[in-house]
């Protein structure tokens, strides 16, 4: 399994729409390198969704889950990648194994990004303690 190839975060190319509204329906989409993989399921909560190959472009393969929904809560999730024996979990982070610690994906509904921040680059200034 190239988990090189492995990828999905929060904008608009993985998560249609990205900012969604309470009650939005959204697709998530996950990509793998072309041919490369068996399956990949969402994790979320207690329910797992199966994700289906819905496009092929260049190298890549695209997975896609559609129409999920939720009210109000933060949506946690995760994505497991199977290729044989070989089980991958696809964190914001790293690709682990199963029974490690998982960090979530997340999605909060109705949450949406201010335009001036859209617009703009973002600097951190980080003081530094006298000593």
């Amino acid at each position: 399994m190239n988990r090189e190839a492995l990828f999905c975060d929060g904008t608009g190319d993985y998560v249609i729409p990205a900012e969604p509204e309470i009650n939005e329906k959204v697709v998530l989409r996950f990509r793998t390198a072309h041919n490369d993989v068996d399956e990949v399921k969402l994790h979320a909560g207690e329910q797992i969704y199966t994700l289906w190959k819905m496009q092929t472009t260049g190298e890549f393969d695209f997975f896609m889950r559609l129409n999920i929904s939720w009210e109000t809560e933060p949506f946690r999730y995760y994505f497991e990648i199977k290729k044989g024996t070989e089980i991958c979990l696809f964190q914001p982070v790293w690709c682990d194994l199963p029974g490690r610690r998982v960090l979530f994906l997340i999605i909060q509904p109705g949450f949406s990004t201010p335009e001036w921040a859209k617009r703009g680059g973002h600097v951190s200034d980080f003081c530094r303690p006298f000593l």
